[in-house]
């Protein structure tokens, strides 16, 4: 859901959710409504880029668009190039 803490989109854990959260993307409503290069630039690390940012909003968008959908299916249909429900 968009209101659900940032741990709970697909592929966050406790480690990274901390770091969204320092950067201030406490929800998936906070990560999709936020640019990537700008979160990715906020958190300061190598290891997290724009590109991965981007992906993470890609499989959260889809778990709020697809009923059911869940956190590893998104992952596997966004990995495979399905950015949409359609």
């Amino acid at each position: 859901e968009p209101d659900s803490p940032i741990i709970d989109a697909p592929a966050i854990g406790p480690k990274t959710s901390r770091l969204l959260e320092q950067a201030g993307v406490l929800t998936v409503n906070h990560l999709l409504g936020r640019s990537a290069s700008e979160i990715a630039a906020s958190i300061g690390r190598d290891a997290i880029t724009s590109s991965t940012i981007q992906t993470w909003q890609h499989q959260s968008r889809l778990m709020c668009q697809v009923p059911g959908l869940r956190g590893h299916d998104a992952q596997l249909l966004v990995a495979c190039g399905f950015l949409s429900p359609e």
